[in-house]
């Protein structure tokens, strides 16, 4: 925590209680402002010490909510990029099979990453989006594509305008070791 804050967030000596929480809610309106790091620590100090009149509930709150957001928000590009992959493996036949085991191995990346961010709220969130999301990862690999395969080659076809998978084989970690395409031309 920065120096000279420390004191007002733990105890001022010779002052009310009162006096005190106004004290501490100065110095942490001051440090969301000048070091939010340092503010985070503060604000978590004040909740553990029960002390929840020091602390600006408006700030709290904003900041709650962003991390909320923030939480969906890389549940939704991993989601992104393994709907991009798994597009990529059933709609791009003229590639090495370096290649799919690339693109194999940062499936099994997201999913480890996807699962450490999955939380019933995050799942039903994905879920509730999940055709947008396919929008966005299709736009992905329809660019990909187009800038990286040779027309006259052909080797990759265009994405279906709907998601041919369902959530579950999306969330699913153990999907590519037994997976068979699910486009159908």
């Amino acid at each position: 925590m920065q120096a000279g804050y420390d004191k007002f967030l733990v105890h001022a000596e010779g002052v009310t209680h009162s006096q005190e929480n106004g004290k501490i809610k100065d110095t942490l309106d001051n440090l969301y402002n000048v070091d939010f790091v340092a503010w985070l620590e503060a604000v978590a100090a004040q909740v553990r010490a029960g002390n929840f009149e020091a602390i600006n509930t408006e700030h709290l709150a904003e900041e709650l909510g962003a991390l909320a957001k923030q939480q969906k928000n890389e549940a939704a590009w991993l989601t992104i990029q393994i709907l991009r992959n798994l597009l990529k493996l059933d709609l791009w036949n003229a590639v090495t099979e370096g290649t799919r085991r690339h693109w194999a191995s940062e499936l099994d990346t997201w999913w480890t990453q996807l699962g450490d961010e999955m939380t019933k709220s995050v799942r039903n969130d994905l879920a509730a989006n999940l055709p947008s999301l396919y929008e966005r990862a299709a736009g992905l690999y329809s660019k990909v594509i187009t800038r990286e395969v040779d027309p006259r080659k052909g080797g990759a076809k265009q994405p279906p305008k709907s998601c041919p998978y369902t959530l579950e084989q999306v969330l699913d970690d153990d999907f590519y070791s037994t997976y068979t395409p699910v486009c159908k031309e």
